[in-house]
């Protein structure tokens, strides 16, 4: 009998590269994916694949417990409709989302205000992070494996000089788990003891989707790229088509449990170096040029300050500093299996960046 994996946010970046990597690397799962629009395109693409497709609001427990569950025999209220859909699930992949809270509450104040749109966002994924958790306290009985997309404790990393706001919610969901399993008495069985935290890095794909990271044009025709990071810092990232191919190996019965967080990592690259592969493959020159936060944040007072901070700490202590991690090769991944910068830039149509 096939086994359930549960995906929540299955159409995402992260989301769907984990529903990709187990439908191609583990035939063993039969998988439900839960998202806010199972009649979208995107969920419409993955059910021709042989997914199942499930609509629920992640910050409804009751409807998260439903996505756990088999939800089909039963009769459930729209506010029910995720606590079930957990039930009978092997396996969880859990994510929780900071960006759309912080957009959604910047964009709804005049003026904006980054530091109140910030809390806003991390009150939300916090919440959504103990709904998922919740949710899957109730299917312990079948769940092998509960799978949380998380980030490394800043503020311990950094001993306190660091405090990111989009760090913070993740953070605080693993000590929730970990908390959980203090109130258990010996020998029942613990969620802490199945959960893996696995840690994204700075995704390949922001290069897409970030003006404020996008060359600007100079006076001599030629382009740069400026950030606050310096040129020759190694930077960590993450393809996030290769997220699954973790997750996969995490799934793999014969791979043992990773004993500490999964650095999901493709490759590290310096900015001078990712320049030079942009130059590459748009055929412009393109170079780089580390420059301010202040200057930077005069047209991006959003993000900036936020991405500042964030190269700040990634330059000192890189993404988990001396955090014990389980790495690819650790879980029997091949160099060969993950994406390259290099590589990554040269599968992309990056004509949209000289249109502007």
């Amino acid at each position: 009998m096939s086994k359930l994996l549960v995906v929540l946010g299955a159409t995402g970046l992260q989301g769907s590269s984990v529903v990709n990597a187990i439908l191609r690397r583990n035939p063993e799962y039969r998988i439900r994916g839960i998202t806010r629009d199972a009649n979208s395109d995107a969920s419409q693409a993955l059910a021709k694949k042989g997914v199942e497709m499930v609509s629920a609001d992640r910050y409804d427990q009751d409807g998260l417990v439903a996505a756990f569950k088999a939800w089909r025999t039963l009769e459930v209220s729209t506010h029910r409709v995720l606590s079930l859909l957990f039930q009978g699930a092997s396996a969880i992949f859990a994510m929780t989302d900071f960006w759309v809270p912080f957009i959604t509450a910047l964009g709804s104040q005049n003026p904006p205000d980054p530091t109140s749109a910030c809390e806003i966002a991390k009150e939300d994924e916090m919440r959504q992070g103990r709904v998922a958790v919740d949710a899957a306290l109730t299917c312990l009985d079948t769940l092998e494996h509960f799978i949380f997309s998380s980030l490394p404790n800043d503020v311990q990393v950094s001993n306190g000089k660091y405090r990111m706001p989009h760090f913070a919610a993740k953070v605080i969901t693993m000590h929730y788990i970990q908390s959980l399993s203090e109130r258990k008495a010996s020998g029942e069985k613990r969620l802490h003891d199945i959960t893996s935290g696995v840690i994204v890095s700075y995704y390949m794909e922001n290069w897409l989707k970030h003006p404020y990271l996008w060359p600007q044009k100079t006076g001599d025709g030629t382009y740069v790229i400026r950030t606050s990071y310096p040129a020759d810092v190694p930077l960590e990232m993450t393809a996030t088509g290769d997220i699954g191919i973790y997750i996969s190996a995490i799934l793999n019965p014969h791979v043992p449990r990773p004993t500490a967080p999964v650095l999901a990592l493709s490759e590290s690259c310096t900015m001078r170096q990712m320049a030079a592969s942009f130059s590459k493959a748009t055929g412009k020159s393109i170079t780089y040029e580390q420059t301010s936060v202040e200057e930077l944040g005069r047209e991006n007072r959003g993000f900036v300050p936020m991405m500042g901070e964030m190269y700040g700490y990634f330059e000192e202590f890189g993404l988990c500093g001396d955090m014990k991690i389980v790495n690819g090769k650790e879980l029997g991944i091949g160099s060969e299996e993950v994406a390259r910068f290099d590589s990554f830039v040269g599968e992309q149509d990056w004509g949209f960046w000289f249109k502007k």
